[in-house]
């Protein structure tokens, strides 16, 4: 939906104004309101340490509440999530399609924008297990939380920890941690139906809970289990405003709508191919034309008019988000074996199961064999069936035109006729935690647990195509033959033209439609136990200690049978190392496991408390944590955390932080077999040398591999902020906090061009030494080929030198100094990219929180909240040598995020509320157009620039969510009795997602929760 661009900052500052001004304005009427009775302060153990503590404003938390949860009225978990400032985007999430990384009921959230992998997932204080498909963020695999297995329904809250705490929780707590708090005390049965309807076609969801939760043995025994049921539809790309075709020229601006450009997503590999014909190098294209005929081109068809038709519209046939039918339940058990010991448990199951459609599967000319066409298939229009030498016609009497019988190679094809891709996607997942917990002395308590949580996905393309069996059908030579072509040909006046359209029957295409098939699993197993108690006291108050130890057990596994990852040793004479489908990758099986040990100590100081407060510290105290952890597969680290909360007068409290995190390398990156992709690329060494095209542009292996020397990533974060409670208005609170984190040896692919460029500089270097040690030039051995090469050790040359490659040597070293001078060596083959330690990034910014809890009014209660982050600077350097590249303001990484939520609640039985999301604009990095045409352009406001390249810019966006609910409460007995009705629109004014290059028009991984418009929601919620 087209808006008038203003700054995004001054967007920002004026909503953030005018949500102070309405809790400032509610706040004062309230001194005149009657107050709740103020209850005594309980101390809470709070996400982020291990200590309970009676100020919770001690630490960063954002607390998602259950008011808030209503207004977001979110049908997943990751709704939820994504409408806090923290979270800059859904990296991994249900609209991928693509075969490598997960697909299905799948999302994973990434805090501050470092990676999901560095935002840790726990479901009431501890892990759970990672997806069972690793996905890929920054060209690097992450195992992260699929949050959508978690519960949605029956919580109390979610906490999310705004700052590192590796010192308390280990690895992976960098960005933060998200805690999903299960409700321990509900009491009753409750069911619940709600249906969220979507305006736009497609998308629309219901859902059902059962709730049950209750007492037993005299109330020394808690129970409370939740079933969770929903059922969305898919979300069909086509639906979509952006995304009618996939050609969005037509809504893009100037200087990027070009027919060549970013913004048109039409496919090159479609239902009509292109094709080289004998042993041409030309490429031929069977095309629509004007006049309504299909014809043959020598160049690639035009992207206007009728060869238009010719591109593929990739959204015709697809899901932007899967059809999902989902299930979830979990269950508490708490019983109390005596004043002094208690038993808990939980189990949580879920299961979804998801259909995604995506565009049928298109071959290309890399695919392991060529697909050739024989000369007889009786399909061919270059075959026996229309040429012969001498013209003569075909036994049943058709025409044919002199000429030789040809063979033809396809070089692209989609196949269209056996329809769109389905993807069938099983996600399970099964969590399960025993434990038990006590009082030792007065002031001191202990509590041990252990975990088991599995996470399992099988993945299921049901259309997919093997490369032999179709191979064998296409070299048929009678009518049963597969062709390619889509079209019957015939001779007429002279010339072989198509007629017909062709679809190729089930029979013949059977045999090369096959299930492609891979399943993953993460299983985790830990035990845990601690102690906290109190230590003596040094005026402030009794020192409080956790110390504690936890044994983990992780492993992962990725498998694909023979043919879909690997052929492995077969009898089909096929490639081992290479596999049988067409559009997949070779990929071997991914198996790793690991134990971990650690131990943890945490500590608080109180320095100044009630007892010894003096003008200027009403509250001093210091806090110290430190976790150690043992891996079986690398070694170990150490990382403490230091705090400082300070509270000079008895509103204002001062906070401030530094820890040291790390994260460890996943499974799945240590373990990643050899994966070979071909690309064309030059050879910076013999390229110079003997100008033959092998050495030029030519198309090359590059191996990408795991890493079993990886070390962990590292980081330093700060924080420093404050909490105040604004004076004389009761129930307002605001907060601000500065936060930075620096990260060092993230794990990233080496730079192929890079890795060549030094192979040839070590070459040289090589061959200068051997000079200066007085080895003759032409007995210079660089050991090309073998373990003694003198190059970069990551370039796999061949060890065979030709005479015809000295002879180019000698000629070029002959009209160059010494000092130029280099040794031969073989072709280059594999540029080796293993993961390594070589990235670092800082990332700083400030979070904003405003909150507002009125007194009961006559006329009701009133709870105001507003969060904001703004992000002031992301840089990342990919490598030592690397420049530093700005990743502020770049896909997904706005400056500013902010939300507003506005609840109202009249004794019990009226309810409602408005809420409002902001998202910042963005650099588009897909899309970038020339400083000549900016400036040409009048340097426009859909423009954004960074570094001196122009990007596209995707717009800001404001959304707003709105319900109403009335509980029942007739007099006498009544099936009304606590009915609960609620009516609710979220994305209120119909906002469309911004537009960007993604082929469904919009970024998945930041706006899928727009993308399908205003959605109706009713909800009934009866209590019994």
């Amino acid at each position: 939906m087209s808006r008038a661009t203003e700054p995004s900052s001054s967007r920002s500052v004026v909503a953030l104004a005018v949500v102070a001004a309405l809790a400032h304005a509610q706040a004062a009427g309230a001194q005149n309101a009657t107050a709740a009775d103020t209850p005594p302060l309980e101390e809470v153990t709070v996400t982020g340490s291990s200590i309970k503590r009676s100020d919770d404003a001690a630490l960063p938390v954002t607390i998602v509440s259950q008011e808030a949860m209503e207004l977001r009225d979110a049908a997943t978990p990751v709704d939820l999530l994504t409408a806090m400032p923290a979270v800059v985007n859904v990296p991994i999430n249900d609209s991928n399609q693509g075969g490598v990384s997960a697909r299905g009921d799948v999302s994973s959230v990434n805090l501050r924008g470092i990676g999901s992998g560095n935002t840790l997932v726990l479901l009431n204080g501890r892990r759970v297990a990672a997806h069972g498909i690793s996905s890929t963020e920054d060209g690097v695999p992450q195992m992260s939380v699929n949050v959508n297995t978690l519960p949605a329904r029956g919580l109390d809250r979610v906490d999310i920890l705004r700052d590192g705490a590796s010192a308390v929780y280990g690895s992976d707590a960098v960005a933060g941690v998200i805690n999903f708090v299960t409700d321990s005390d509900y009491v009753g049965n409750e069911l619940q139906v709600q249906t969220g309807i979507t305006e736009i076609g497609s998308g629309s969801d219901m859902g059902l809970t059962l709730t049950h939760g209750n007492y037993a043995f005299g109330d020394r025994l808690h129970w409370i289990s939740t079933f969770d049921y929903l059922k969305r539809e898919e979300l069909k790309t086509s639906d979509l405003p952006n995304a009618t075709d996939a050609d969005k020229r037509a809504v893009a601006a100037p200087g990027f709508d070009a027919a060549n450009g970013p913004f048109f997503d039409r496919n090159a590999s479609s239902g009509f191919p292109s094709f080289r014909v004998g042993s041409s190098t030309a490429t031929m294209y069977l095309t629509p034309m004007e006049g309504g005929v299909i014809g043959i081109k020598n160049s690639a068809p035009s992207r206007t008019g009728a060869e238009l038709g010719y591109y593929y519209d990739t959204n015709a046939d697809g899901y932007s988000v899967p059809e999902t039918e989902r299930f979830n339940w979990f269950n508490a058990l708490d019983f109390k074996v005596n004043d002094s010991l208690s038993a808990f448990g939980n189990l949580a199951l879920y299961r979804a199961d998801s259909t995604m459609v995506r565009p049928p599967v298109a071959y290309g000319i890399n695919s392991d064999a060529p697909l050739v066409v024989s000369a007889d298939n009786p399909y061919n229009p270059y075959g026996s069936r229309f040429y012969s030498p001498t013209g003569a016609p075909n036994a049943d009497g058709t025409p044919r035109l002199v000429g030789t019988p040809q063979s033809v190679t396809i070089v692209s094809k989609r196949f269209t006729d056996i329809g769109p891709e389905t993807i069938d996607v099983e996600t399970t997942a099964v969590t399960a935690t025993l434990g038990l917990r006590g009082d030792i002395a007065p002031g001191w308590s202990w509590e041990t647990g252990a975990v088991y949580s599995r996470a399992e996905t099988k993945d299921d393309s049901l259309n997919a195509v093997r490369e032999t069996a179709l191979h064998a059908q296409t070299a048929l030579t009678d009518s049963t033959a597969y062709n390619p072509f889509g079209y019957n040909f015939a001779v007429q006046n002279g010339q072989v033209v198509a007629t017909t359209p062709y679809t190729n029957p089930e029979s013949v295409t059977s045999g090369f439609v096959q299930r492609f098939h891979q399943e993953g699993r993460n299983v985790l197993a830990s035990i845990d136990a601690r102690v906290n108690g109190e230590l003596w006291d040094l005026g402030g108050g009794p020192i409080a200690i956790a110390v504690g130890a936890e044994h983990r057990w992780d492993d992962y596994e990725l498998v694909r049978p023979q043919f879909a990852g690997k052929n492995g040793i077969n009898d089909l004479g096929l490639d081992p190392e290479g596999n049988d489908f067409v559009q997949a990758s070779a990929a071997g099986d991914v198996i790793g496991d690991r134990t971990v040990a650690a131990a943890f100590a945490e500590v608080v100081v109180p320095i100044v408390g009630s007892m010894n407060a003096m003008p200027g510290i009403e509250r001093l105290q210091l806090g110290a944590s430190m976790r150690y952890e043992e891996y079986s597969d690398f070694g170990s680290t150490s990382n403490p955390k230091f705090t400082l909360d300070w509270r000079p007068v008895d509103a204002l409290m001062i906070r401030a932080s530094y820890n040291e995190g790390f994260r460890a390398p996943n499974l799945s990156v240590m373990n990643y077999p050899t994966r070979f992709t071909v690309g064309s690329y030059f050879d910076p060494y013999r390229g110079p040398v003997t100008g033959l095209p092998v050495d030029g542009q030519f198309q090359r292996q590059t191996g990408i591999e795991g890493n079993q020397d990886l070390v962990p990533e590292t980081a330093e974060g700060r924080t420093l902020g404050f909490v105040l409670d604004v004076p004389f208005v009761e129930g307002l609170r605001m907060s601000v906090d500065y936060w930075k984190i620096e990260q060092e040896n993230l794990i990233a692919s080496p730079i192929a061009e890079e890795i060549r460029a030094n192979d040839a500089a070590m070459l040289l270097a090589a061959t200068q030494a051997a000079l200066a040690n007085g080895v003759p030039l032409d007995q210079i051995d660089l050991g090309s080929g073998t373990e003694n090469y003198a190059g970069d050790p990551l370039i796999q040359r061949s060890a065979t030198i030709t005479a015809d490659d000295r002879a180019f040597f000698a000629a070029y070293n002959a009209s160059r100094p010494q000092s130029q001078w280099l040794a031969p060596v073989g072709i280059l083959e594999v540029t080796y990219t293993p993961y390594s330690n070589l990235a670092s990034a800082t990332i700083e910014g400030y979070d904003f929180n405003i909150t507002y809890n009125s007194p009961r009014f006559d006329w009701g209660r009133l709870a105001v909240s507003t969060d904001a982050t703004y992000l002031d600077k992301y840089e990342r350097q990919a490598g030592p040598n690397a420049a530093v590249e700005t990743r502020l303001g770049k896909n997904g990484a706005t400056k500013w995020r902010g939300s507003v939520n506005v609840s109202w609640s009249k004794d019990d039985v009226w309810s409602a509320g408005i809420s409002a999301y902001y998202i910042g604009d963005y650099a588009d990095t897909s899309a970038s157009i020339s400083e000549a045409t900016y400036q040409a352009l009048g340097r426009p406001s859909y423009v954004y620039p960074i570094d001196g390249v122009y990007f596209w810019r995707v717009d800001d966006s404001v959304t707003f969510n709105a319900f109403g609910a009335y509980t029942f409460t007739p007099a006498g007995d009544s099936w009304l009795s606590d009915l609960n009705v609620r009516v609710g629109v979220k994305n209120l004014t119909n906002e469309d997602a911004p537009l960007t290059t993604d082929t469904a028009g919009y970024d998945s991984a930041v706006y899928n929760s727009v993308a399908m418009g205003r959605v109706w929601t009713l909800r009934l919620t009866k209590n019994f």
